[in-house]
């Protein structure tokens, strides 16, 4: 664990992170305001850093930082839970303290994710929703997405001069061109199967079902306690055989905040593109580190806070990330490198064989890049 005193200034856009930025449907020139909100004098800030080392497998047991974390938050709520995670699978400590909670009198409402046929990829998360019973889902949302991203489809035809699609390569193609000063970095990405939509595949596979990810992970404890990060609920991530990290915040401002977001999804059903636009920044203290959360897609993260702090760098850049998909903030990278910063790479192997992935083109320029090489995933989001 890692307290961050204080002493230090810390900009945490790990909390902002839990969800996957994509397009949005907001204005990303609307004008962003400074005022920062009220101050918590009395607050707390804790960051666990997980390194799976020689852990042999995934486990259900709740004994690494991460899950410990936690549990202590629900074996200690004493009116309300409210959570937004992936799902949940082998962690039947974290499920038995929710359910102990329920039990005491704690009020408990909880958002997951499910595909548009209703499923979800976590083996536990239908007993989970029926354990707690007040369980939402972004179903509905999916569906209406579905729709409409076959409508923009169908209206859409692919400019074959613009960039030839690869030969056995389905999905959208992304047209990727570098200026490097003395020469230019060209590259056509895909993936295999179509992106975004349900296809069905060869040899009678079943189509994949449409699902717009709600990823968050987030857990606000009696209005006052926040448990965030990159780690699911489940017996590889919070079960601590992969690289994660997990942020536990004492703050009733931040609290309020992810209630927000919550209430968002849970009371109004509106997820990924139909979140409404944020009324304004967040922005407090917590002793004296400076705070700033953002939501994905609603805050544009990428495009306001990621990519400037990129773009002002002048010493290292050090990433540790999952997937690495992004064109732009590869250029921002590329740019980086080729100004005299220096930058680091380390992303999981799963997400090196993506259809989009970037570490072939950094390593190009002279970036370099390390594939994850232990059992589990480098699930970090973080640089």
């Amino acid at each position: 664990m890692v307290r961050v005193p204080s002493t230090v200034s810390s900009l945490l856009l790990a909390l902002a992170l839990a969800g996957c930025d994509e397009p949005a449907t907001t204005n990303p020139d609307r004008p962003v305001e400074t005022t920062p909100a009220l101050d918590d004098g009395d607050g707390s800030l804790a960051l666990y850093l997980h390194q799976p080392g020689d852990q042999p497998g995934p486990s259900s047991a709740c004994d690494v930082d991460l899950c410990k974390s936690l549990l202590a938050l629900i074996e200690g709520a004493q009116t309300s839970i409210d959570f937004a995670i992936y799902g949940m699978r082998g962690q039947p400590d974290i499920l038995a303290g929710l359910e102990r909670a329920k039990a005491r009198g704690v009020e408990i409402r909880g958002v997951v994710d499910r595909d548009a046929q209703g499923n979800n990829y976590y083996a536990n998360t239908d007993q989970l929703a029926a354990a707690i019973g007040s369980v939402r889902d972004d179903r509905k949302a999916d569906r209406e997405l579905e729709r409409a991203d076959a409508k923009r489809a169908r209206g859409e035809k692919f400019n074959a001069d613009a960039c030839k699609r690869p030969d056995g390569f389905a999905g959208y193609v992304q047209c990727l061109a570098f200026d490097l000063g003395d020469r230019c970095l060209l590259a056509t990405h895909a993936s295999r199967e179509p992106f975004g939509v349900a296809a069905a595949g060869e040899d009678g596979e079943e189509a994949k079902a449409y699902n717009k990810i709600m990823h968050d992970k987030f857990f606000v404890v009696d209005g006052r306690w926040l448990w965030t990060g990159s780690t699911n609920v489940s017996d590889t991530c919070s079960g601590g055989y992969n690289a994660n990290l997990a942020l536990v915040v004492e703050s009733p401002t931040v609290a309020a905040w992810y209630t927000e977001e919550f209430e968002s999804m849970w009371a109004d059903g509106k997820y990924h593109q139909l979140k409404p636009k944020s009324a304004g920044p967040r922005k407090t203290k917590i002793g004296e580190a400076e705070v700033e959360v953002f939501f994905s897609p609603q805050d544009h993260t990428i495009e306001r806070q990621v990519r400037p702090l990129i773009q002002a760098a002048s010493k290292r850049i050090d990433i540790a990330v999952f997937f690495l998909t992004h064109k732009l903030i590869t250029k921002d990278l590329i740019d980086a490198h080729l100004r005299g910063v220096e930058v680091r790479v380390i992303m999981d192997a799963t997400g090196a064989s993506n259809g989009y992935t970037k570490h072939e083109l950094l390593r190009a320029v002279g970036i370099p890049v390390k594939i994850e090489n232990w059992g589990g995933k480098m699930h970090m989001k973080s640089a």
